[in-house]
């Protein structure tokens, strides 16, 4: 992995209106008013941010070993 897709990775965030929509969701569930299509919508979201997550935890691991010691 190359220094600069590590570090976009690393400084990767949701837009403004991917988290508003997350955290609406987040408090539907919450209330217990959360329709089968967006608890759908929701486990989609938090997929996505896992693997986001994990492509994180390996660029901080590469950029990790590309410093000199």
């Amino acid at each position: 992995m190359s220094v600069e897709l590590a570090r976009a990775l690393v400084n990767l965030r949701a837009d403004e209106q991917t988290q508003a929509r997350y955290d609406e969701l987040a408090t539907l569930r919450t209330e217990g008013r959360l329709a089968a299509p967006e608890q759908e919508e929701l486990e989609a979201m938090v997929r996505a941010n896992t693997l986001v997550g994990l492509l994180k935890a390996a660029a901080l691991s590469a950029l990790q070993q590309d410093k000199p010691a």
